[in-house]
């Protein structure tokens, strides 16, 4: 060299003054497009080291996860899950690179380091690195959504608080302590990827101690690495842990691994002093047992309620009392006393029956023996003997009939028929409409047919039964018989008469 000539200076190439760019030649950069170049540098892509930064505590959170959790995960579970958080850490740390260098581009090209940084040399513009930062973003959504939801709701904290990272050197001079927050986040994420709560109150302890553990060490190694700009922070007016303890980092950071290894000594003694399972218990074994138990009680709770419906049917049909069988035995008993009753009446008016009189020319007349249970007053046609009767008033069937029968003679040779079974059917279906509201009340406890077999009963033993209200024996004789007749036709004038 001669004398006189400068010694040139240029930190990237011998061939380049220190002010201009030169593309990558070599390594993963430099075999990427042009147009990608800048891109991937935003992301960081060929310095791994930070990404070595981000990704370790997820590691250790996964870890964490699995000695916290109530059964240990399958180890191919825990190995997908750190694939997933190395993707999520390369495209979570281009985005939080990229909005870091878009905020901060009027400070890098103050800082020599920075300066050539692709949004402060103008090869990415401002709102290409903003929609790139979208992007980025939203690459990240399909990786959450193949976690449980827990991860989801922890990263948004996480996201935040990068995004408040370049503001914070404007305003204080400890953005690595809001740096570190985001980065020591990452036990929780991993927690939840594990479903585990770690601000259970038997993990909190253990997981707050490795999560201010992670804390701290992001402010160690981001205040020493913040050393190499410091004249140009100072000169730019960029706040930080370096610059505030230029004089002191040694001991600040001294006093930082000291207390990082006291949080981890107290993540290890609660996780030690955690509550164990007790003997031989499976927490999937139980979990299973806990839902086959419910499934039994479900099925349960379905087959006790068909019972209960079949049962009501069969107490509706009567088949849970003996009321059918005692109706059944009541209508067997009816009916042959019916038939006893039937054939002694015919018997007595066959023996009853009248001949033809020696002096007399005409003969009684015969009436129609039409078999019943009790007296058939259509026999009832003689004139009245005491003189004509006075107006009557008749109400109902019963009474119409009984008047009829007082005015109807063989004069005009109509004959009323007043055979009682006919007259039962709608006989006891007027009594029963009459009682069957009277016994719903009476008696509120009884089903409809116990009701009814009441009613009938009542009803066999009623006077408005047909076949009770007039009766001889079944041997009374001709003189007897008219003599009832007689009674009875004056009970039906003194009641229609009236």
């Amino acid at each position: 060299m001669k004398a006189g000539d400068q010694k040139p200076d240029f930190p990237h190439t011998s061939a380049a003054p220190k002010d201009q760019y030169t593309p990558p030649r070599k390594g993963i950069l430099s075999m990427l497009p042009t147009a990608c170049v800048p891109y991937a540098e935003l992301m960081r892509l060929e310095k791994p080291a930070g990404l070595y930064a981000f990704y370790f505590p997820y590691i250790i959170g996964i870890c964490y996860a699995a000695c916290i959790r109530d059964s240990p995960p399958p180890l191919e579970h825990m190995m997908s899950l750190a694939g997933l958080f190395l993707v999520w850490c390369v495209i979570l740390r281009g985005a939080a690179c990229t909005w870091n260098d878009n905020t901060d581009q009027e400070f890098d090209r103050k800082v020599l380091r920075c300066r050539h940084r692709p949004i402060a040399r103008g090869a990415v513009s401002t709102a290409q690195g903003h929609l790139f930062t979208a992007a980025l973003g939203l690459a990240g959504v399909p990786i959450l959504l193949n976690l449980p939801a827990g991860c989801t709701y922890h990263a948004v904290p996480v996201t935040i608080l990068f995004m408040l990272y370049p503001f914070a050197k404007r305003v204080t001079y400890y953005p690595q302590v809001v740096l570190g927050f985001p980065f020591g986040w990452a036990v929780f994420i991993c927690c939840a990827a594990l479903e585990v709560d770690p601000f259970h109150p038997q993990v909190f302890g253990s997981a707050a101690s490795l999560f201010m553990a992670n804390v701290s060490w992001t402010i160690i190694y981001d205040t020493i690495y913040a050393h190499q700009d410091i004249k140009d922070d100072v000169a730019a007016g960029v706040k930080s842990m370096a610059v505030r303890f230029a004089d002191s980092t040694k001991l600040l950071t001294s006093i930082l691994a000291a207390v990082q290894v006291i949080l981890l000594l107290a993540a290890v003694s609660s996780l030690i002093n955690m509550p164990k399972k007790a003997a031989g218990e499976n927490t999937k074994k139980a979990a299973g047992n806990a839902k086959k138990a419910e499934a039994a009680a479900q099925k349960a709770a379905v087959e006790n309620s068909k019972k209960a419906v079949s049962e009501d049917v069969e107490w509706s049909k009567g088949a849970k009392s003996n009321a059918k069988k005692e109706e059944a035995e009541a209508k067997k008993a009816e009916a042959a006393r019916k038939k006893a009753e039937k054939d002694a009446l015919l018997a007595e008016e066959e023996r009853n029956a009248p001949s033809k009189p020696k002096n007399t020319k005409t003969a009684p007349k015969k009436t129609s023996a039409a078999p019943s249970r009790g007296l058939n007053l259509d026999q009832l046609d003689e004139p009245p003997q005491n003189g004509p009767l006075n107006a009557l008033n008749a109400t109902g069937i019963d009474n119409a009939l009984d008047a009829l029968s007082l005015t109807s003679g063989p004069a005009n040779g109509e004959k009323v028929d007043r055979h009682p079974e006919r007259r039962f059917k709608a006989a006891y279906a007027a009594y029963e409409a009459r009682r069957m509201p009277e016994l719903e009340e009476e008696m509120k406890g009884l089903r409809r047919q116990q009701r009814i077999d009441v009613i009938r009963k009542e009803f066999e033993r009623s006077p408005e039964n047909p076949f009770n209200q007039v009766s001889v024996g079944f041997d009374a004789s001709k003189d007897e018989i008219r003599e009832v007749k007689q009674k009875e036709r004056e009970k039906v004038e003194q009641r229609l008469g009236k």
